[in-house]
């Protein structure tokens, strides 16, 4: 999905209306946000918006805030470095939601690389680390709590036939010599 919106927006041959689909790509997040609690996609597009391919481009940086001044930087807020912020959002917010699977695949990390399951090394299997597997039942339950609810959604054929659609897949290279072509460097 993060390439579909990066080929979207260096498909644009202009600051201008590379500016308009990085609005629009915006209002997408902020709209998944507030009408169905989608923290996942927030941080796929902050992963967009804060790749070196579109980062990069200053042009069409300054078109975006001329039409949605200080958006940009409320979203990084909102989201934080890495999504770090998204925890927390996701604790508050109401079942149905989408999480963000960043959080509890590193809680999990977290609680996969602490002390021994067993107490002690020399231990036999009857003296088990009881603490590790009540922090990993509480992030499951915090991952369950987010399927609560369902989401009611009605099905759009048109919506479907553009997410079938197989996409040219992108590297990194390709988009930043794109990128450099769109709007080269300044020496």
């Amino acid at each position: 999905m993060a390439n579909c919106f990066v080929s979207e927006i260096l498909s644009e041959s202009t600051p201008k209306k590379r500016a308009d689909v990085i609005c629009h790509i915006l209002d997408i997040a902020f709209q998944s946000l507030e009408t169905m609690n989608n923290f996942e996609l927030i941080v796929i597009i902050l992963g967009v918006l804060e790749c070196t391919a579109i980062y990069r481009l200053k042009l069409t940086w300054t078109s975006v805030e001329k039409k949605q001044p200080g958006r940009r930087k409320k979203f990084k807020d909102i989201v934080g470095i890495g999504g770090r912020n998204v925890r927390l959002l996701m604790q508050d917010a109401e079942p149905p939601l989408v999480p963000y699977l960043g959080v509890y695949m590193q809680q999990m990390i977290n609680l996969h690389e602490m002390p021994s399951t067993y107490l002690f090394d020399d231990c036999e299997a009857h003296h088990i680390n009881i603490s590790k597997y009540r922090n990993i039942l509480k992030v499951l339950h915090e991952h369950r709590k987010s399927r609560a609810k369902y989401f009611n959604l009605h099905v759009n054929a048109d919506i479907q036939k553009c997410l079938r659609k197989p996409s040219a897949v992108c590297t990194e290279d390709l988009f930043l010599r794109l990128s450099s072509e769109l709007e080269p460097y300044k020496e």
